[in-house]
């Protein structure tokens, strides 16, 4: 499940293609490359943190779960409070994305 969440989260394959004209018209692709392989570096960085919580509390409650068990017992409550909006403010974010690299394509198909 934390994989899937990540990966969806990520979204890395439609956010190359959606995105490639933004990318290009403002850094260009020598930014654009650069800003690629930081990203991933700090993607990979983030998947081993991951990775390592999950092997110390491998539970069905994911991310949640384990921000209240990193967190002191006064504060686990409020940390996977802020997990869960967070993940929450992310999916949004996500979805508005997709929904903005599909209204360009159907455009473009329009303007064919």
């Amino acid at each position: 499940m934390s994989f899937a969440v990540c990966f969806t989260n990520a979204a890395i394959v439609p956010s190359v293609f959606l995105q490639m004209e933004f990318g290009f018209k403002t850094g260009g692709p020598v930014v654009m490359l650069y800003g690629w392989l930081l990203v991933g570096l700090f993607t990979i960085i983030t998947g081993a943190v991951m990775a390592e919580i999950c092997s110390t509390y491998p539970v069905a409650g994911s991310v949640y779960y384990w921000s209240g068990a990193l967190a002191d017992r006064k504060r686990a409550p409020f940390a996977s409070y802020i997990t869960g909006w967070m993940n929450l403010i992310s999916y949004i974010s996500v979805l508005s994305s997709f929904g903005f690299g599909i209204a360009k394509i159907i455009y473009g198909f329009l303007g064919l």
